[in-house]
């Protein structure tokens, strides 16, 4: 934003809000002041947002906000898995699809506290080596790319997809993310704290 903002008039009143696909069930909206940014832009944003019924929370200008950067890091990981055939893409998204149930009800940092910071560290110090860490493209993506296998657009990626099975899939997300819509907020351990500040950590 502070570039975008940079030759605006009113810098002050200018602020990125960042969705997620599909929009219209996905409640958090990422919301990123620049440099210039007037706090009471984020102010007013971020109330506009909570009026119809968007969960806004503010980041740092970081390449990529929070769930892009988290959703990258996972894919290079899984493409690297495919690549050195360790799992195929049907044995990653059948674990993915499982243990990711737990993500919506504790995301990773509620998670790292219920498994211990100790044991995190430990697995972290075992399993980082092995990690991908390379900065340029995955070469399986580009090989995809190449024999034109673009996902469900093109009929295949890491599947192959009719539009029926497309479609079973789109209708799959959106009964899950309306079931969550309707389903009472989430706990939020960290405002119970918050608010009671001489209550001990659970």
């Amino acid at each position: 934003m502070t570039d975008i903002s940079r030759d605006a008039k009113r810098p002050g009143r200018c602020v990125t809000t960042h969705n997620y696909t599909p929009p219209p069930l996905m409640p958090v909206v990422e919301v990123v002041p620049g440099e210039r940014t007037d706090p009471a832009a984020v102010e007013t944003t971020c109330a506009l947002l909570r009026r119809v019924g968007k969960e806004p929370v503010v980041c740092r200008e970081v390449p990529g906000h929070i769930g892009v950067r988290l959703t990258t890091a996972l894919r290079r990981e899984v493409n690297y898995i495919i690549e050195q055939g360790y799992a195929t893409p049907e044995a990653v998204d059948t674990v993915m699809r499982s243990v990711g149930r737990l993500l919506p009800v504790m995301g990773v940092c509620i998670l790292t506290d219920f498994t211990g910071i100790d044991m995190s560290d430990h697995s972290q110090r075992n399993v980082l080596p092995h990690l991908d860490s390379r900065t340029e493209g995955s070469p399986l993506m580009k090989k995809m790319l190449a024999e034109g296998k673009l996902g469900v657009k093109s009929g295949e990626g890491f599947h192959r997809w009719t539009p029926e099975s497309a479609q079973a899939v789109y209708e799959a997300r959106g009964r899950e993310l309306l079931r969550w819509m309707k389903e009472p907020p989430l706990p939020a351990p960290w405002k119970s704290v918050e608010e009671n500040p001489s209550d001990p950590a659970p």
